[in-house]
């Protein structure tokens, strides 16, 4: 299990890490065009792309799944978290790359990629919670036992 990872100038949850995103979708900083002389550099500003894609692909996991994973982050919520960001780096790649339209071709159509596959709420659906589960796990109940008949 993971423990969130949360950058010292955010407070936001993270499901995943830029690392894993870059493994999964061989991503590099030239791939968003920050191929200054500066390799460092290149590279922090891509963590800093890849850290709000995770930080928004963190949200969509808690809005779907009316959970949040505080603590001790199951694998899958993890994988999960890195199928999200790799289709958004892929809309990105898509949107960039191919043309909505060439001159005179007006048969093209524009690629489509699904961010929140069925897929993915699949592998989310053990991790839902009915809002009916949440309120019924924040009831107490207090029984007083007195010495009365």
């Amino acid at each position: 299990m993971e423990v969130n990872i949360i950058p010292e100038e955010t407070e936001e949850i993270m499901y995943c890490t830029p690392e894993k995103v870059i493994t999964l979708t061989g991503v590099q900083p030239r791939h968003y065009n920050y191929d200054t002389e500066n390799e460092e550099e290149n590279e922090t500003k891509l963590n800093e792309l890849l850290n709000d894609y995770i930080i928004t692909a963190s949200e969509m996991i808690n809005e779907y799944t009316n959970n949040n994973f505080i603590e001790n982050i199951p694998h899958t919520i993890s994988f999960v978290c890195s199928l999200i960001v790799s289709n958004i780096i892929t809309r990105n790649t898509v949107r960039r790359d191919i043309p909505f339209r060439q001159k005179d071709n007006w048969d093209q159509e524009l690629v489509q990629v699904e961010l929140f596959t069925d897929e993915i709420k699949e592998l989310l659906e053990p991790f839902i919670v009915s809002d009916e589960e949440e309120v019924a796990t924040n009831d107490i109940t207090f029984f007083a036992i007195t010495g009365e008949n």
